[in-house]
């Protein structure tokens, strides 16, 4: 098993401030796979194998108050990716990578996210608030923000959570092929009430990682156009739909407005975004470089502003001496494995 415990992020110091924002903010996979937290999150010593640079320096201790800063409007911003893009319902086992999960951060809501320190917090712009009413049995409430709009008007609600369930309990969709059916295939009921703004979530019996659940949501009506939301056909209909179709829809504060397939996804504000803090960039891209040794040529030449690369030691010592360059090594919110079949075949010989 290797575990992301040295992601290393590197930018140019023009584009410190949503370089850091754009890499910490990404939000569980759905997995609900998370780094455990270390108490340097709260000051004191840094947590082994961390190192920051420049406006990087104290991230390590401080990951929540570093390298901020007040940005000004407008400007373009071009981030790295190092996977193309397989499929577009990031719910999707087939297309679930850390990758897309970054491109998707800022187009699709959920009731979650997670802050520099990897914990995982109430995501205020879609919700009002979200509490555990009762352990025995588990009771979720889920206020949704009066205010939370797709892109093209319609109401973020209640079907959104209810499609969310409906596609990843493996009970109801037989043929959804979920990233991650935790919790989900846990939930005994899901009422809507208050026009939809608020879901109440029965569960039959605890879930300690409910926090993970409703972190990536696609917008239900939409799901009805190409399907149905009743049917497990249907549901598995506008499943595969999602996957296949470039979203042109938006419940985050961007919006996808160009894709040049295997090279860039562009995304540009959202002019139904309702959230407190508006979108401060003109334009934010995302180039798919899947060669990584052309990243560090890429971002001293000023092609892209920061790369998020895998872990490389190679990369860290080209990039040291590159002026106006600076990174950071630490903690991240991915880990990777390698599953062995030890019940049947070669392996189980011992």
């Amino acid at each position: 098993m290797r575990v992301h415990t040295g992601k290393a992020l590197i930018a140019g110091v023009a584009a410190l401030t949503l370089a850091l924002t754009a890499c910490s903010s990404s939000k569980s996979n759905g997995n609900g796979n998370k780094s455990n937290t270390s108490s340097a999150s709260q000051g004191g010593t840094p947590p082994a194998g961390t190192k920051g640079t420049g406006a990087f320096a104290d991230c390590g201790a401080n990951p929540n108050t570093c390298n901020k800063g007040t940005t000004k409007a407008g400007g373009d911003f071009t981030y790295t990716i190092e996977k193309v893009i397989s499929g577009w319902n990031l719910n999707n086992a087939n297309s679930n990578t850390f990758d897309f999960a970054e491109v998707l951060d800022g187009v699709l809501p959920g009731a979650f996210t997670a802050t520099p320190d990897l914990k995982p917090v109430v995501n205020t712009d879609v919700m009002t608030s979200v509490t555990q009413t009762n352990a025995n049995p588990q009771t979720l409430v889920y206020k949704i923000n009066p205010n939370a709009v797709w892109s093209d008007g319609s109401p973020i609600d209640a079907t959104d959570w209810q499609y969310a369930w409906s596609t990843s309990d493996l009970t109801l969709c037989p043929k959804c092929e979920p990233a991650s059916t935790s919790g989900y295939d846990q939930i005994q009921s899901l009422t809507p009430s208050d026009n939809g703004k608020t879901v109440t979530v029965v569960m039959k019996k605890p879930y300690s990682d409910w926090q993970s659940m409703f972190g990536t949501l696609y917008p239900a009506h939409i799901a009805a156009q190409h399907g149905s939301l009743t049917t497990p056909a249907g549901l598995a209909a506008s499943f595969t739909w999602f996957d296949k179709n470039q979203p042109t829809y938006s419940g985050g504060p961007y919006i996808i407005t160009g894709y040049q397939k295997d090279q860039s996804i562009t995304e540009t504000p959202n002019p139904k975004w309702w959230g407190a803090v508006k979108p401060s960039l003109s334009k934010l891209v995302f180039r798919i470089l899947t060669d990584q040794t052309t990243e560090v040529p890429a971002l001293q030449n000023n092609e892209v502003q920061a790369i998020y690369p895998q872990p490389n030691q190679d990369i860290v010592t080209n990039v040291s001496g590159i002026q106006g360059v600076n990174y950071y090594l630490g903690k991240g919110l991915v880990w990777e494995h390698l599953d062995f079949n030890e019940k049947s075949g070669p392996l189980a010989d011992k």
